[in-house]
């Protein structure tokens, strides 16, 4: 039996990959959420942190109130340790690399293809619409929203919620305060899925800890309560052993979660798609070289800041003239005086190479492209080639997100469905989603490739108008049939009012 504590014990493990300690064996550490967030946002880098990179500790003499050195008894001066902070450069890179790698999978349209051959005049209608229902429910968003997020923490979810017979989605992270506790079965397959969160109790008038539960059927509700005489509805258990059916135990009294609400979700499944990269965070196998390129950096900033201005040296009798403002202006010297500045060893080029070398290796080691300056005369061809490591990244994520995108539609399918009171119709289309690697091209070669292909005779204008996104719509094949429809009549107009003006 799986009891509604079980749910809530279960949480999501990412784990990096320790330094090899010359051993066969491969370890590893385990890394929570809360550390993604910190790397995602640049005042949480390690830089920052004083403990991980500390102050510099530094003696100077003690001083009174009017700025005089304090004594010892024995005449020698007092000296205290003072805290010296270093100089802290952090920067956004972890966001760059997000950011990019998303971009390169979700600017791009999804694709839907109808798999039947020979699809009928009401399943081309209703694919039509579904294409329609994608666009006008933001499901686009969607798709961003939760690719971004796995990419940004590890892992989200994506509910398909009916409410008042309309389909809509949110999208559940520890970006938005969720903790998530997704229930295999032995094949892999989600059958319970509980979301953690904080909410308001306008009873208690304080914020209280939830726990929403979905089965294939229904969407518990739990509150958190440390009242003991609070009543709840029965609890609920699940029978792991028979397909996860819920049952019904006895009525909780205790402190702990108490279940407050049980509706029905409107779903035939659960109507969750969960998705976890074991790793965490798109830049964790660059997460290292970003902590050196930014002590690199600050190190830097540290050098420039004891060192980057010269040292002059002046012998023998001098003068100083400066201006309104105390700035030194001119030097006045004796006749036997000198005044030159001290050569310093210049470090300035090692440090440009060393972090020249690392931001390249982090680029390289994230498959992230600086854009490189191209003109409009540039082929498809070089632009493929200059991003090709960006290019071969997006297929792999491309690949790990399909199942996911195939699912969301199919449960979009059956809350759309619902919708438009047609679930048999809507779930029986045959209709896959196809995402595609976005990639900058010359948009003029691009569209006279599909001309090409649609005059040669191995291109269909349905699939021309699919592949055109830039300017089709989802009924571009209906609005081609209106026109064609147009067209014929048009022509039947000017044949008839020719053989009149003959007659």
């Amino acid at each position: 039996m799986i009891t509604i504590n079980d749910i809530s014990n279960i949480k999501p493990k990412f784990y990096r990959d320790l330094p090899n300690t010359g051993s066969n064996r491969r370890f590893k550490t385990q890394v929570y959420q809360e550390e993604f967030l910190s790397e995602l946002d640049p005042a949480g880098h390690k830089i920052n942190n004083p403990i991980t990179y500390e102050n510099i500790m530094k003696r100077v003499p003690a001083t009174d109130a009017m700025g005089n050195e304090i004594k010892d008894a024995s005449g020698n001066v007092v000296m205290n340790l003072v805290e010296i902070p270093i100089e802290r450069i952090s920067v956004p890179l972890q966001r760059v690399i997000k950011t990019k790698r998303v971009s390169n999978i979700t600017a791009e349209p999804t694709k839907f293809a109808h798999l039947k051959q020979n699809p009928t005049d009401d399943e081309k209608s209703k694919y039509v619409e579904l294409k329609n229902g994608w666009v006008t429910k933001n499901m686009e968003t969607c798709k961003y929203e939760f690719i971004d997020n796995v990419e940004s923490v590890g892992d989200a979810a994506v509910c398909l919620i009916m409410y008042k017979g309309k389909v809509s989605y949110k999208v559940f992270s520890i970006l938005n305060g969720d903790k998530l506790h997704p229930v295999y079965d032995r094949f892999g397959n989600i059958k319970i899925f509980g979301r953690e969160y904080t909410s308001y109790d306008y009873d208690k008038k304080e914020d209280t800890p939830y726990l929403d539960v979905w089965d294939d059927r229904y969407l518990y509700t739990y509150k958190y309560s440390v009242d003991n005489n609070e009543k709840s509805l029965a609890n609920v258990a699940w029978d792991d052993k028979n397909d996860f059916e819920a049952l019904q135990t006895e009525e909780l009294k205790t402190e702990g979660w108490v279940l407050v609400r049980q509706e029905v979700h409107g779903f035939t499944r659960v109507p969750i798609e969960y998705n976890k990269r074991d790793m965490g965070a798109c830049w964790t196998p660059v997460q290292d070289l970003i902590d050196k390129f930014e002590l690199a950096l600050s190190q830097l900033a540290e050098n420039n800041k004891s060192y980057a201005f010269r040292i002059m040296i002046l012998k023998g009798g001098f003068e100083i003239q400066g201006d309104l403002r105390g700035q030194a202006r001119a030097i006045m010297l004796d006749e036997n005086s000198d005044a030159k500045f001290l050569e310093k060893a210049d470090a300035s080029n090692t440090f440009q190479l060393q972090l020249e070398t690392l931001l390249n290796q982090i680029f390289l080691g994230s498959f992230t492209v600086v854009p490189p300056e191209i003109n409009g005369d540039t082929s498809g061809v070089t632009v493929k080639i200059l991003y090709s490591p960006a290019q071969e990244q997006g297929v792999s994520d491309i690949n790990f997100y399909n199942k996911s995108i195939d699912n969301i539609l199919s449960l979009f399918k059956e809350g759309y469905g619902i919708e438009q009171g047609d679930i048999i119709g809507y779930n029986k289309l045959q209709v896959r989603a196809d995402m595609s690697v976005y990639i900058p091209q010359n948009e003029y070669e691009k569209q006279q490739c599909i001309t090409l292909g649609v005059q040669n005779g191995y291109l269909s204008k349905e699939t021309a108008a699919e592949q055109n996104s830039s300017f089709s719509s989802p009924d571009e094949k209906a609005r081609l049939v209106n026109q064609d429809e147009y067209n014929s009549q048009l022509e039947a107009s000017s044949q008839r009012a020719a053989l009149v003006g003959t007659v």
